[in-house]
């Protein structure tokens, strides 16, 4: 389905918008493509509403709530890790259209990895007392008395997997043309992004144009957890292919040991910093005392 007829929406009429989705399992360079598709010049979130709603952390954000109440007032491009949720309804709702979905694919295995970890380094951050435990805890909840959930892998990467599907599947049903994206590739390889998505982009668009934008925005030191996972070459694996949720919990560990020091560094840095604005402050006192008297 990569090689999708040319759709060009044209200035969107706010009754009738003609979007473009950007989904899948998440975890798989979406946020990259959303802020390359700003700097080309598309309508995004990032250009409408900026970067308020992104974790720098878990690189995560940039998202397409499905409550939007002004439905005329969506940016053109729309991304959402949860669409295969409400694309049922999105499909039916006659003020949207959907001219294409991108769906950028991951490593199953990595991306169900990638969750995990965020998970865990959220978990290490906000519960300090888990490392005293001969060993993270395998589930999880945040609501007292609520649900219960797993932090095993294979069971996140079950619900990726099904959720892709129920995706897909209504996406096909409509006509919906999907153009596929492999990650990381099109992260690291500017002239294959071209190739994929010149259906639809801006048509006065070149390639070498993308080609900078391209360096300006990707952050080839983000994509870490392939690396993370061959790191070790003793790590252990589950039958079924799986890293363990030791591995990944020592992953989750080195990241926020990481983010640790660099608030430790920040401080260092700060302190001096302060002390002298502290002084200049007290100059500039004494200075405005003396011109006044």
């Amino acid at each position: 389905m990569g090689g999708a007829s040319q759709v060009q929406p044209e200035d969107p009429d706010p009754a009738s918008a003609v979007r473009l989705l950007i989904a899948g399992t998440g975890r798989a360079g979406t946020s990259f493509l959303v802020r390359l598709l700003t700097e080309l010049g598309l309508d995004t979130h990032v250009s409408r509403f900026g970067d308020g709603a992104w974790d720098e952390a878990a690189q995560a954000g940039l998202e397409f709530d499905p409550a939007f109440s002004d439905l005329g007032e969506l940016p053109q491009v729309i991304k959402s890790p949860w669409a295969y949720q409400f694309i049922g309804q999105m499909l039916a709702e006659k003020r949207i259209e959907l001219s294409a979905a991108i769906i950028p694919m991951r490593d199953l295995v990595e991306a169900a990895a990638s969750r995990t970890i965020i998970e865990l380094r959220a978990m290490h951050k906000n519960l300090p007392w888990m490392a005293r435990m001969h060993g993270s805890w395998s589930d999880w909840g945040h609501t007292p008395g609520g649900t219960v959930f797993s932090l095993n892998p294979l069971d996140q990467s079950r619900l990726l997997a099904v959720g892709f599907h129920r995706l897909i599947e209504q996406l096909v049903e409509a006509d919906v043309p999907i153009l596929f994206l492999a990650f990381p590739r099109f992260a690291e390889d500017a002239d294959y992004m071209y190739d994929k998505l010149a259906a639809i982009l801006p048509p006065q668009l070149t390639r070498e144009e993308l080609r900078r934008a391209h360096r300006r925005i990707a952050r080839h030191e983000l994509i870490r957890v392939g690396r993370e996972l061959r790191r070790d070459p003793a790590a252990k694996y589950t039958p079924d292919g799986m890293p363990t949720l030791e591995q990944l919990d020592n992953s989750a560990l080195r990241r926020e040991v990481a983010r640790l020091r660099e608030c430790l560094a920040e401080a260092d840095i700060r302190r001096p910093r302060d002390t002298r604005l502290r002084r200049v402050a007290r100059v500039l006192a004494l200075i405005a005392s003396a011109l006044a008297s």
